[in-house]
């Protein structure tokens, strides 16, 4: 009597990784749209697959959470498949993982660098298509593993958690931008180059000789003694660039010293950085930085600072300019609003040039 011929039957799928048998243009385009949560998520199931496929490196989540152990302990999930694999899929795990490096990268480039919202906006795409494309290699491999170790299954649709990965990051992302939005955009007023005289107030109580100015936009007010009036500006005559940070200027009628009003509002930040950009952003060419201290006004902590300007004149004569620099921050409702107030001085700062600085200074408020 002969005997049975044994028959070699597909691995059961009982305990297989399944769960990541998806559509690998599937998954490549939800990384990228939905860039904030579903890589995480992915990543969850990664090592899922990997330990119920009993793959010899095979460890936790939780791993990922650590820096640089996290990128280690992904590689060598995907390395394992490579192994596993072995002609049924090609791996590439040292091009995947550096994908999602230069991903992650470039989330931490937009979270330090200082850019407009269409800046930032263009550093989270490349984050997210960085990461993307890496997640989509890999599960193309993981897919072509998954149909020759397993060809009696099929590939699984979309589930409750990509569904609830995806919407959880539009929410975030929609939050997110707005959030940008607020940070950037909203509020900050027009490009201008050209800025009319301020108009001044008679509801505020001032001292004899002294004019207010209210400017209900940019949130200030400010007083300037006799012999001081707000006046129009031209930049372009001045030689400077359009703007949307300069909210006031006046001059002193005899033209020794004028004063310009900006403000700039973002996310929240400190009065020292907020001074240290505004020092290194008049630093350079001509421009040194002669003091800086901090001092208290009436509107609060503020950091003073001193500019000198020399250059040589249309005639070829040397001239000095000075600059005494005022810089607040008030954050409320998760912005900063940072003012500058800029004194620029003709020939020397006297003791009567800045006694009247002082002076306006301390007339200055917050609305």
């Amino acid at each position: 009597m002969s005997q049975p011929t044994a028959h070699s039957e597909p691995p059961s799928a009982a305990q297989g990784g399944l769960n990541l048998y998806r559509r690998p243009l599937r998954v490549g385009i939800l990384a990228v749209l939905a860039g904030i949560t579903y890589p995480t998520w992915w990543t969850w199931q990664l090592f899922k697959f990997t330990r119920r496929e009993g793959f010899p490196r095979a460890s936790s989540f939780w791993w990922t959470l650590i820096p640089i152990v996290g990128v280690v302990m992904v590689w060598r999930q995907l390395d394992d498949l490579k192994k596993a694999a072995g002609s049924k899929a090609r791996v590439h795990p040292k091009l995947i993982v550096a994908l999602l490096v230069a991903g992650s990268l470039a989330l931490q480039a937009g979270r330090l660098a200082n850019r407009s919202l269409g800046g930032l906006l263009l550093i989270l795409l490349l984050a997210f298509l960085l990461t993307g494309f890496a997640i989509y290699l890999a599960q193309r491999s993981i897919t072509s593993y998954l149909r020759a170790t397993y060809p009696l299954e099929r590939e699984r649709r979309l589930s409750v958690g990509e569904v609830a990965a995806t919407l959880l990051s539009l929410l975030l992302s929609a939050a997110l931008g707005g959030l940008l939005y607020y940070w950037t955009v909203a509020d900050a007023g027009p490009v201008i180059s050209y800025l009319p005289a301020a108009s001044p107030v008679t509801d505020l109580p001032v001292s004899a000789g002294w004019t207010a100015y209210r400017n209900t936009d940019a949130g200030f007010t400010i007083q300037l003694p006799a012999g001081w009036a707000s006046v129009s500006y031209d930049l372009e005559a001045q030689q400077e660039k359009p703007t949307k940070v300069i909210k006031f200027y006046a001059e002193a009628n005899n033209g020794s010293a004028n004063l310009v009003i900006a403000r700039e509002n973002g996310s929240p930040t400190s009065l020292d950085r907020f001074a240290r950009n505004a020092a290194a952003a008049q630093v350079g060419g001509d421009i040194q930085l002669m003091e800086q201290h901090r001092v208290t006004l009436p509107a609060g902590e503020a950091v003073r600072m001193m500019f000198s300007e020399t250059y040589l004149d249309a005639d070829g004569v040397s001239v000095t300019n000075h600059y005494v620099e005022y810089a607040l921050v008030m954050t409320k409702a998760f912005r900063s609003n940072g003012y500058l107030l800029r004194f620029g001085v003709l020939d020397a700062v006297t003791d009567e040039m800045q006694s009247t600085i002082d002076q306006i200074v301390s007339t200055f408020r917050v609305l």
